[in-house]
């Protein structure tokens, strides 16, 4: 899928704006003069990319950090100190299996099944090759959801 049917998908299904990572979003959003930067900013693809969504937050602004490929999630690469913009927070979240478990799968089914939910299916991949899904997230070659299959 060509980045610009992307952004027309995150459109159709409610994004107010649809930035195109093309590694450097903080200068696109800093170009287009669109009011500033963002409160809040969720990283879902890790380190390879958590430094320009760190500069995509105002001051006192929040960066998220979800999920991780390996133990550290890539963090014992990286200089802190020096990544982090002053006044803006990093947090870090990894759920538990217990918090997996309390998705509420059903209900997400259900707005699927309404239309009210959109999404297409892009790789669908086997668990050894759960690198590969990681990779495909990184170098934006999904296409869709990646599907994980046992």
């Amino acid at each position: 899928m060509h980045s610009l049917e992307r952004g027309a998908m995150l459109l159709e299904n409610g994004a107010d704006r649809v930035w195109i990572d093309d590694g450097a979003v903080a200068e696109q959003i800093r170009e287009a003069g669109s009011g500033g930067y963002y409160d809040k900013v969720l990283e879902l693809v890790g380190t390879a990319t958590l430094a320009d969504s760190l500069r995509c937050v105002k001051k006192g602004g929040i960066v998220s950090l979800v999920g991780r490929l390996s133990e550290n999630g890539g963090l014992e690469k990286v200089d802190l100190m020096d990544l982090i913009p002053s006044g803006i927070k990093l947090t870090v979240y990894r759920g538990t299996s217990e918090d997996f478990m309390s998705t509420p799968l059903d209900a997400i089914l259900r707005l699927v099944e309404q239309g009210s939910l959109k999404f297409k299916i892009g790789r669908v991949l086997r668990m050894e090759q759960i690198a590969e899904a990681h990779r495909c997230m990184e170098e934006n070659e999904a296409e869709g959801k990646i599907v994980i299959l046992p």
